[in-house]
């Protein structure tokens, strides 16, 4: 279940693209994308595309650039519409919001942080009330020195939020993902 987290932070990919065109300034940006994408679990790939469908995925960001910092705080994003083999449609909606991404460009770091925590919702529309909310304090990582860039994250504790969730739920684990960046 932790794989489906990738979804989540599909939004600061294009972020982190965009912040570079505009170093030492702020902006606001409302970033959009209509690709599906399709992540890797250990149940076997699932696709996530539009939501609804005909509708761009978007997210409202607001990005910094200096020489040695990027930064992206996301605002909001749509949710994700996924297909999957065992439960059908899953619908994947970020939580936690604003949330703050920092990469260190000197060192190559990274840190993904949430208002609280960064979270994730997964609903299954098939099953009223099914909702299963993980969250994270922070994940950290590394941003690549090479082209294409590419922004890997992880955490070893995704938990439950179990006063928010529906009973049957599996308990959480641990994430990891790279992004390559636009």
């Amino acid at each position: 279940m932790a794989s489906n987290h990738r979804a989540g932070f599909i939004c600061l990919l294009a972020a982190i693209g965009l912040s570079a065109l505009v170093p030492g300034a702020a902006v606001a940006a409302r970033v959009e994308w209509s690709r599906a994408v399709t992540l890797e679990t250990p149940a076997g790939p699932v696709t996530c595309g539009l939501t609804p469908p005909a509708e761009p995925n978007w997210a409202e960001v607001l990005l910094t650039a200096t020489p040695t910092r990027l930064g992206a705080e996301v605002l909001g994003a749509s949710p994700l519409a996924c297909e999957t083999a065992t439960y059908g449609e899953a619908l994947l909606t970020g939580a936690g919001f604003p949330w703050h991404l920092a990469v260190n460009l000197k060192s190559r770091t990274a840190t993904l942080r949430g208002t609280k925590k960064v979270g994730l919702e997964i609903s299954l529309p098939s099953v009223p009330g099914a909702k299963c909310l993980y969250q994270a304090s922070k994940l950290t990582g590394t941003l690549s020195g090479e082209s294409p860039r590419v922004l890997s994250l992880a955490t070893v504790s995704v938990k439950l939020d179990t006063a928010r969730s529906f009973a049957l739920c599996p308990a959480g684990g641990s994430f990891s993902g790279s992004f390559t960046l636009p």
